[in-house]
């Protein structure tokens, strides 16, 4: 006796646009993670960590921004 039924596998095609979408954005963060890599590549290890410091500090500054303007 079974409690459970199992579930039908459905079809999921993918939207042509959303495919190219994806592959765009892909794109968009392996140019911009190349250009950050040429851009820092002769940092030394303290600047890296300040680097890594201020890029979290301003996106998540940015980001408590907006989720406060959005509550407020």
């Amino acid at each position: 006796m079974r409690l459970f039924r199992r579930k039908q596998q459905r079809d999921f095609s993918l939207n042509p646009l959303a495919i190219k979408f994806k592959s765009s954005f892909s794109a968009l963060q392996t140019n911009t993670a190349d250009w950050l890599n040429s851009r820092t590549m002769k940092f030394n290890r303290r600047q890296q960590v300040l680097f890594l410091v201020i890029v979290c500090l301003l996106f998540g500054g940015g980001s408590f921004y907006l989720i406060c303007k959005a509550i407020l």
